[in-house]
C-alpha cells in the first residue's frame, strides 16, 4: 500500500475505476481551477436556486512518496508522518493570513518525547462537537479492518486556521489535516449560498 500502487499496479486498477467512475478508456482527468466560466460571471449562488445558505467544503487528499498509504502504517511511521507535516504546519501558522495552531491527538512521540501539539480531550470534546475533527476512528469496524485506524490516536494533527470559532457559522474557515482517505487534507468550509470564495482560498 504505497502511493505508486495505482501506477505499478494499474492494469488491475484501471478498469474498476474507469467502471466506477463511468470513463472510456481514452478519458483524462483534467484539473481546471478556473471558475470564470460557472454561474454568473464565476458565481454560482445557490441561493437563486430557491437553496438556503449552506455549509460547504471543499477538499484536496494528497500523500506523501516516502510513506506507505495509512492502511500499511505502523505506529512509528505514523509519528514520522505526523512530524514531517509539521514543517509544513510551521510554515502556515507563520502566514499572517493563516496563522492559528496544531492540534494533535498523539500522547507522545516515542522515546521520551512529547509532542508539544497534544490537546486536551475537553479542547479535543469542542472539536469533535464542531464537526472538525473525527469521533474514535477506532470504533469504526472499516477503517479498522483496513488498517487505517490501527494506531488511533496517534497520527491525527490538525492545523487550524486562526480565528476559527465555529465552522458552521464562520464565513471562512480552513485547516489540514490527516484523514482516513489520504494522509493529507486541506480544506475550506463556509455557510454561504456561493461556493467560489471557499474553491479560490483553497487554489491559492
Amino acid at each position: 500500500m504505497r502511493p505508486n500502487d495505482y501506477r505499478e499496479f494499474s492494469k488491475f486498477f484501471d478498469p474498476l475505476i474507469r467502471d466506477y467512475h463511468k470513463a472510456g478508456a481514452d478519458a483524462k482527468h483534467v484539473t481546471d481551477w478556473d471558475a470564470s466560466a460557472v454561474g454568473e460571471n464565476g458565481v454560482l449562488d445557490v441561493t437563486k436556486l430557491g437553496l438556503d445558505e449552506l455549509s460547504m467544503r471543499v477538499r484536496v487528499g494528497r500523500n506523501l512518496k516516502r510513506f506507505n498509504l495509512p492502511g500499511a502504517m505502523d505506529k512509528a511511521e505514523r509519528i514520522a508522518f505526523e512530524k514531517a507535516m509539521l514543517a509544513a504546519f510551521e510554515k502556515l501558522i507563520a502566514m499572517p493570513e493563516f496563522g492559528g495552531r496544531v492540534n494533535s491527538l498523539t500522547p507522545d512521540f516515542g522515546a521520551g518525547e512529547k509532542n508539544p501539539n497534544l490537546i486536551t480531550q475537553e479542547e479535543y470534546q469542542k472539536l469533535i462537537d464542531d464537526h472538525v475533527m473525527f469521533k474514535d476512528m477506532s470504533a469504526d469496524p472499516y477503517l479498522k479492518s483496513a488498517g487505517i485506524a490501527n494506531d488511533w490516536p496517534v497520527s491525527e494533527p490538525l492545523c487550524l486556521r486562526s480565528g476559527y470559532s465555529q465552522p458552521w457559522t464562520n464565513d471562512l474557515f480552513l485547516f489540514s489535516s490527516t484523514d482516513a482517505d489520504a494522509t493529507c487534507l486541506r480544506m475550506a468550509r463556509s455557510s454561504s449560498g456561493s461556493a467560489r470564495r471557499i474553491s479560490c482560498e483553497l487554489c491559492a
